[in-house]
């Protein structure tokens, strides 16, 4: 149950940190923004968790298919999402809460996922939060280091999603 947590939590935490590559480009941008988007990550998990404890007790049918769906249309719109973050420019707070918005709509169907998944265990999301703050961070700092354009990271990113949802689809989580 953990092993599948911990690598629910690393595949989907993996765009934060090509988000954290695109923030650190952002002029202006400082290594704190990250802590105040995880702030918001862990609070739209925790909303999550809650929901999806009131959501198991309607739910009376193998949920494995349209939780693999989830994460299938989370890779097809992380494929086809506008390309942004190509060039140094002046942050801008529209910029933070976009990239908080797309890490949070991960962070609810990873969180909501595990929750029907693995039962009500009050780590989830706390787990999925957590991965994020470590990508965003480890993103912001490897920018001189790992070299990929826009489109090769849109394409790591959703094949992760895009493995998670075949993990589920298997029933291996």
């Amino acid at each position: 149950m953990y092993a599948s947590i911990f690598t629910t939590t690393v595949l989907v935490s993996l765009e934060a940190l090509f988000v954290g590559m695109s923030l650190k480009l952002q002029k202006g941008f400082r290594l704190v923004y990250s802590f105040m988007i995880s702030g918001f990550l862990i609070a739209m998990s925790l909303i999550a968790f809650f929901a999806s404890r009131v959501l198991i007790r309607f739910i009376d049918f193998e949920v494995s298919w349209l939780l693999g769906g989830a994460f299938v249309l989370l890779g097809i719109v992380t494929l086809v999402s506008k390309d942004e973050g190509k060039n140094k420019t002046n942050l801008n707070i529209g910029t933070i809460i976009a990239a908080s918005l797309i890490m949070a709509f991960e962070c609810v169907v990873a969180t909501i996922a595990l929750t029907i998944s693995h039962g009500e265990l009050l780590l989830i999301p706390f787990a999925v939060s957590l991965g994020h703050l470590v990508m965003l961070i480890v993103g912001y700092y490897a920018v001189g280091i790992i070299k990929a354009s826009h489109k090769t990271k849109k394409i790591i990113s959703s094949s992760c999603l895009f493995i998670i949802a075949i993990l589920f689809f298997t029933g291996i989580i």
